[in-house]
């Protein structure tokens, strides 16, 4: 079972499971929902459209989802994420179940070559990665 972190009726944070979700910073604010793995797989993706009403989720597939028109646009945007995921490294986080997973995302983000595929991209850049077995997490699974 997964987790979906909610503040205000709007996704703060997920986790894959208890371990991850305990390892989270979450606000007294916040309320935890266990979420389906396939949900959680929505959010991670960034392929789901999210409804929160009343603290209750809803994640169905969004068809809307962007395209990536070329390579400068994706490594802006892996450029945006090596800042979080090195932030969190640099942090001293040797105690957060997730650390190796971030390490590895980092590093293959750092060796990635974004004109090594073809544009546009019309999957979100998360599926690229779980389509194509590169090590990855969403900035929501960060503590």
């Amino acid at each position: 079972m997964a987790y979906a972190i909610i503040i205000n009726n709007q996704i703060y944070k997920i986790a894959s499971n208890e371990q991850e979700k305990n390892d989270l910073n979450v606000s007294e604010n916040s309320v935890t929902i266990e979420i389906s793995d396939s949900d959680f797989t929505k959010i991670k993706n960034n392929t789901g459209a999210i409804s929160i009403v009343d603290n209750n989720i809803t994640v169905t597939d969004d068809g809307s989802r962007g395209v990536i028109e070329t390579a400068e646009i994706l490594q802006n945007y892996i450029d945006n994420l090596k800042i979080v995921l090195k932030d969190f490294i640099d942090a001293g986080n040797s105690n957060k179940s997730i650390l190796t997973q971030v390490n590895n995302y980092y590093n293959a983000l750092v060796s990635f070559d974004t004109t090594s595929i073809s544009y546009p991209l019309n999957i979100t850049w998360e599926e690229y990665c779980a389509q194509n077995s590169i090590p990855y997490i969403n900035t929501l699974q960060i503590p």
